[in-house]
């Protein structure tokens, strides 16, 4: 994995270009076993009139998804999350951004706390990041955000909204805090 980049240097004319090299670190993939498993029987399966083994699946999936979520969102490297250190626990303090002194909930949240929050991250070609939050969190901030800045046009509305804030795309994760009330200390949205 990358560590720190090459140094790039101003040479005069036929001068020698002095080297620098990339730093360099290893990274370890340790395989996670995440599974579902249940019992339909014959019966019910060639006699239901809906499609059992599709409403099955589907709810694997989605009890899947959910657990990947939370734990690469959530996770404390115990095995209630498969031993996986989300974000909430592997971020160092300087990747976070605190709102501003007063704005303690989704509700009181203003468009320097998500400006700033922004800052926090660097900007890097080909880099695509957007927010992440839960959807009671983006309808209470930053929706209401937008609303108030003429985000939504009246024709608009009958369209539905576009899910971006500040021109970067959201994706809600519901394992993410959906409180809108006071909830100091507590990380509402990431952005990355």
């Amino acid at each position: 994995r990358l560590i720190s980049d090459v140094t790039a240097y101003w040479p005069g004319e036929a001068a020698t270009i002095t080297a620098s090299d990339v730093g360099l670190g290893g990274a370890e993939l340790v395989a996670k076993k995440l599974a579902c498993l249940t019992k339909v029987s014959s019966e019910l399966d060639q006699d239901s009139v809906v499609d059992v083994a599709e409403m099955v699946t589907q709810s694997m999936a989605y009890a899947m998804a959910t657990e990947i979520d939370d734990a690469g969102f959530n996770g404390d490297g115990t095995s209630t999350y498969g031993g996986c250190l989300g974000l909430k626990n592997a971020l160092a303090s300087g990747a976070i951004n605190d709102a501003a002194s007063g704005n303690t909930a989704a509700t009181t949240l203003d468009l320097t706390d998500f400006e700033a929050t922004i800052g926090t991250v660097g900007q890097y070609p080909g880099a695509q990041p957007r927010w992440f939050m839960h959807s009671a969190v983006f309808w209470a901030s930053a929706a209401r955000l937008q609303d108030a800045a003429g985000g939504n046009a009246v024709n608009d509305l009958g369209n539905g909204p576009v899910m971006q804030f500040l021109g970067y795309p959201v994706v809600f994760t519901q394992v993410m805090p959906s409180t809108t009330g006071v909830s100091a200390s507590t990380i509402l949205a990431y952005f990355g």
